[in-house]
């Protein structure tokens, strides 16, 4: 009897030490996830990160190290600095690379607070056409335009800028004259609802002629400026951007891709490698939309 309390005791004692075991274990791993959770990794998945963005490491990072955490770094900052541009909660901002290709049309539009901070007066303007900001384009536009016209000039062919940076209330109240003339249906195949103008970018712009004394023309693509402007165009980093819209027996019809009808005036800044691209000149030989080469094919209607 007495043999068989002795075992039973040191079966009690063995259990209890297993069980303190496992409660110092059960805690030990429940701290463990807390700090874990509490803790603040970087691109390179330190447990220190700053804030601002910098980690803290015991030691130097390697070469490869360095070069990948600046990569990440360098992108979280283009991100946030488009989003910042941008200021609108309807456009895509994981579909930003390149700030000179943003996408507005449609279905993908700016805030109404939306105004680019580098506009620039372009150097020959219609005069007496919109205010002082339609004469105006983002600065890498503006230049680009600039070269254009000289260009243009050194062959004898005379182009001014005839509309540029349009601000969402100058849309609003250009759309709603349209509408009030043609109706809502007709006004959406020509012009763009406020907050969805390629204009409000200050990447795009309306050109004029002088043999049609610097007028908006359909026929604008048929005179020598327009032809001139349709092959040279992506040489400065422009493209036409309404060539899907078409004509059936004689009535303009809105593209099925860009839903706007053919403007051979409207060009769009993209720079000049997505320009000789989107062109056909980079040996593809194919003429590609905006909406095509981003790969952004929505259905062109808008929403509401």
């Amino acid at each position: 009897m007495r043999k068989t309390r002795v075992k039973n005791k040191k079966r009690f004692i063995i259990a209890i030490i297993i069980l303190l075991l496992i409660v110092a274990l059960v805690v030990a791993l429940v701290d463990f996830i807390v700090k874990r959770s509490k803790a603040k990794t970087g691109p390179l998945g330190d447990e220190d990160y700053t804030s601002t963005g910098s980690a803290i490491t015991s030691g130097e990072l390697s070469k490869e190290e360095q070069e990948r955490l600046d990569k990440e770094l360098a992108r979280e900052k283009e991100v946030a600095s488009a989003k910042e541009k941008i200021n609108s909660m309807t456009y895509p901002i994981s579909e930003v690379e390149d700030f000179n290709l943003i996408l507005v049309n449609k279905t993908h539009g700016l805030s109404d607070k939306y105004k680019p901070d580098d506009l620039v007066t372009v150097d020959r303007f219609v005069a007496g056409v919109g205010n002082n900001e339609t004469h105006m384009l983002r600065k890498v536009a503006a230049d680009a335009l600039n070269k254009m016209f000289d260009a243009a000039e050194a062959e004898g062919i005379e182009l001014r800028l005839r509309t540029g940076f349009r601000s969402y209330s100058y849309q609003t109240s250009l759309y709603d004259s349209y509408v009030k003339k043609d109706g809502k249906k007709e006004a959406d195949t020509y012009s763009a609802r406020p907050g969805y103008s390629e204009h409000q970018s200050g990447l795009a712009c309306d050109l004029g002629g002088k043999s049609q004394g610097f007028a908006l023309s359909y026929q604008f693509g048929e005179t020598e400026e327009g032809k001139w402007v349709a092959a040279h165009a992506h040489e400065y980093g422009f493209i036409i951007r309404f060539t899907d819209g078409k004509t059936v027996d004689g009535k303009r019809m809105p593209g099925e891709i860009t839903g706007y009808v053919f403007e051979p005036w409207h060009i769009r800044y993209v720079g000049l490698d997505h320009a000789m691209a989107m062109s056909g000149t980079d040996k593809s030989g194919s003429l590609l939309t905006l909406e095509e080469y981003l790969g952004i094919v929505d259905e062109a209607e808008y929403i509401n």
